[in-house]
């Protein structure tokens, strides 16, 4: 006999992180979303100090659940961002906001050395995104998994390792204080 497994949908979006630190959308209407992954698109030139105070306000933002690809590198395309990788990962793990590792072969942000630098920010979770554009991209799970072990993730830090409930109260705790 096998077990069903009930299916849960969350309504959820990805956010952009303005210059400012700001992210699309009003506080109201962001309440609205079970979950929120916010990343920076653009302005990846700032120099560090300033980059650093963008990514920490996003990471203070009660709607944000996780900071997407944080370098925002495209290997071979564009370096990352450089921004105070500490800083970030206390503030994320002292907030309750995850770190995302991006899967796409195009990015694998973060990479391995910042994930085990990650890792030492006690609390911090990690979300293993494929950033699937197309359902053929779901397989790119597999490169994520690889950079979280060369990253030295536990099992136990993985958002996507989770059950529902643990989930669902994780996200809890960041936005219903």
């Amino acid at each position: 006999r096998t077990r069903r497994q009930e299916l849960h949908i969350l309504h959820g979006a990805e956010l952009n992180i303005g210059r400012d630190g700001s992210v699309d959308y009003d506080p109201d209407f962001l309440r609205t979303f079970d979950f929120t992954v916010a990343s920076i698109h653009s302005h990846f030139d700032l120099d560090e100090a300033e980059q650093t105070r963008r990514m920490l306000t996003a990471i203070v933002n009660p709607s944000v659940s996780v900071i997407g690809h944080p370098s925002g590198r495209k290997i071979g395309r564009r370096p990352g961002a450089q921004f105070n990788a500490d800083a970030v990962f206390e503030a994320a793990a002292d907030t309750g906001t995850a770190i995302e590792i991006n899967c796409h072969l195009h990015r694998l942000d973060l990479a391995a050395p910042l994930i085990r630098r990650a890792m030492t920010s006690d609390g911090l979770m990690v979300a293993i995104s494929t950033d699937a554009h197309h359902t053929s991209e779901f397989a790119n799970v597999r490169w994520g998994v690889a950079q979280a072990r060369k990253g030295w993730v536990p099992k136990e830090r993985v958002l996507n390792a989770m059950d529902f409930g643990e989930f669902m109260a994780w996200i809890r705790r960041k936005r219903e204080p």
